[in-house]
């Protein structure tokens, strides 16, 4: 999820404006634009590489490989 300033920005759907806007906000200010990389890199690689998601994982892998034969 994208969290506004903190994680990214969010532009209504189909203005062009605002997204010419933000774009320029980030081109303006490289720090901001890694600040916000940073913390949606993070919050991805949280969200996608948890212990109970990669367990989850497995025990699915582990469910397929066992009833395949």
């Amino acid at each position: 999820m994208i969290v506004p300033g903190e994680s990214g920005l969010l532009v209504p759907p189909g203005e062009v404006g605002c997204l010419v806007e933000a774009i320029g906000g980030l081109l303006s200010n490289p720090t901001m634009a890694r600040q916000l990389g940073a913390a949606a890199a993070k919050q991805r690689v949280q969200a996608e590489f948890s212990a109970q998601k990669q367990a989850h994982e497995h025990l699915k892998l582990y469910h397929r490989l066992c009833s395949s034969g």
